[in-house]
């Protein structure tokens, strides 16, 4: 998943304003996003602006070009918002490879 996201990334020429965001497609054909997202560094730099509790996909709209990329893992769409959330990923993934 992190290649094709960098891969997809790189093609781009990593755009100043630019926002790639990873799905997966659903049996119905249509697309769900989740994480990560890559920003370029000028829309980065907008994100310090924001409230900590606003949601960033507002930066979406400022976004030049907006990209996304189809990963096959449903693990994009995964609740990533604490520490604990991430723990939890993590554990499960080792357990995953652990097969």
């Amino acid at each position: 998943m992190f290649r094709a996201l960098f891969e997809a990334w790189s093609s781009a020429g990593a755009p100043e304003r630019g926002w790639l965001g990873s799905f997966v497609a659903g049996a119905d054909g249509r697309r769900r996003f989740g994480h990560p997202v890559l920003l370029g560094r000028g829309l980065a730099g907008e994100a310090t602006a924001l409230d900590p509790d606003a949601p960033l996909n507002r930066l979406r709209e400022g976004a030049d070009p907006l990209l996304a990329v189809e990963v096959a893992s449903y693990a994009v769409l995964e609740d990533l918002d604490t520490p604990a959330d991430l723990a939890e990923l993590e554990a499960r993934d080792a357990a995953e490879r652990g097969r």
